[in-house]
């Protein structure tokens, strides 16, 4: 995950990773196991990343495209299920804040 926090500070942005016991849900037919929040602070935008303990194992986080400061990052979340099957979700990261050159 350290990787991944400088690539966010490649961007400006702050990351967050979290992980907490599996929370099911009665009223979806889905768990979710994977939340991406981005919230503004002092400091600046930051990323927060939660992660149930039981879906850690079966989680690759992967920063794809690392551009210079201030352009959008590509997170890509890997996904293995029980029959070893690889599902890809693609999240595009941005910051608000705007600097100076």
């Amino acid at each position: 995950m350290e990787n991944l926090k400088r690539h966010y500070a490649r961007i400006g942005a702050l990351l967050n990773v979290s992980v907490r016991p599996a929370i099911r849900r009665f009223w979806s037919t889905r768990d979710i196991d994977f939340l991406i929040d981005v919230i503004q602070t002092p400091r600046g935008d930051a990323f927060d990343l939660t992660v149930d303990e039981e879906a850690l194992p079966n989680r690759e986080l992967h920063a794809v495209d690392v551009p210079p400061k201030q352009q959008p990052l590509l997170l890509l979340v890997e996904r293995r299920n029980a029959a070893a099957k690889r599902r890809k979700e693609t999240f595009l990261c941005t910051t608000t804040s705007v600097t100076g050159s």
